[in-house]
């Protein structure tokens, strides 16, 4: 290099032109959700939350400017959290004894629970529970429903010979404890011997926990963004779609369904103008995703090739 040239600092630098202050107690002047104080701020606003869980999942109406973020800031132990409270609480009861005669493979420990909405994103007993999901869906020979897969007790991958099933075998594709949802019911199943009542569950309320949808300039710092992810496939806890400029720093972003994805696609067409197109060879390079901690809480048994690649997918940062 011949030319003088210069780098981002370490620390971008910010001074705020005006502070909100978030508390689950409230006050006067305060907020008592995240969300209304994003909506409330403009660009140069710092959002002081103070310790507490926060149930809800944020999305942003507003961009900052040049160097005028939307700052959000902890104020100590804070978690925005996506789980609901009162379903997770009742997950341990309701559940009647399962029988299917298509059933293959460790069939003597199934439930079955009528449900409101089809969900996942569940942990049990803090780890993240396997999902069955339809696999080699189009495929006339290999395709799987969710049905099928949970049935016959397997991930629903057959690619490579580890994950082969061979009777009387147990193999990288066998699952032994998992659940599916048909929009009616939820089935679970159990290891052997295990009493359902005294396992703990955490359900999953929101998709995606922080939506920057088109927007620069948000900073997010300090916080523990945990249990998001309520699809067939999930979002996870941060997700930045065609914004640039925004900074996700040293957060813990714990059991969610994925982590941070940075998504670009050239072709918006809610947003087409000179920015979009003069930064379509970039995408959203210029995003900071740093210093983060990021776990979804897998099982050891889950970290397998036939069981990682769907229902226990986990991406912790993903680029597209």
């Amino acid at each position: 290099i011949t030319q003088p040239f210069t780098t981002r600092p370490e620390g971008p630098a910010f001074t705020a032109a005006r502070t909100f202050t978030v508390d689950t107690a409230g006050g006067a002047g305060r907020y008592t959700t995240i969300q209304a104080a994003v909506i409330a701020a403009t660009a140069g606003t710092e959002i002081v939350v103070n310790p507490g869980t926060y149930y809800e999942s944020l999305s942003f109406p507003t961009s900052g400017t040049p160097g005028q973020w939307i700052k959000l800031t902890a104020n100590g132990n804070v978690q925005i959290d996506g789980s609901d409270p009162a379903v997770s609480a009742g997950m341990s009861s309701g559940w009647v004894r399962h029988t299917d005669p298509a059933c293959t493979l460790n069939c003597n420990n199934l439930w079955r629970k009528v449900i409101g909405t089809s969900y996942s994103g569940i942990w049990m007993n803090g780890y993240y529970l396997f999902r069955h999901v339809a696999t080699y869906v189009g495929d006339p020979i290999k395709e799987k429903t969710a049905r099928e897969n949970f049935l016959n007790s397997i991930s629903g991958h057959l690619d490579g010979a580890e994950c082969t099933i061979t009777p009387g075998t147990v193999e990288d594709n066998v699952v032994s404890e998992g659940y599916y949802t048909d929009g009616t019911n939820i089935y679970l199943r159990l290891e052997p011997g295990k009493v359902l009542t005294a396992q703990s569950f955490t359900v999953s309320r929101y998709p995606l926990g922080l939506d920057i949808d088109r927007r620069d300039w948000i900073w997010v710092e300090g916080f523990t963004i945990q249990h998001f992810g309520s699809t067939e496939f999930g979002t996870g806890s941060v997700e930045i779609y065609n914004g640039n400029y925004n900074i996700i720093r040293n957060n813990k972003i714990l059991r969610n369904k994925h982590g941070v994805r940075v998504v670009w696609e050239n072709r918006d067409i809610a947003k087409v103008d000179t920015v979009t197109e003069a930064l379509a060879d970039e995408g959203g390079a210029f995003n900071r995703v740093e210093g983060n901690e990021i776990s979804s809480n897998l099982r050891l048994e889950h970290e397998r090739y036939c069981k990682t690649k769907k229902g226990a997918a986990f991406i912790p940062l993903g680029i597209a």
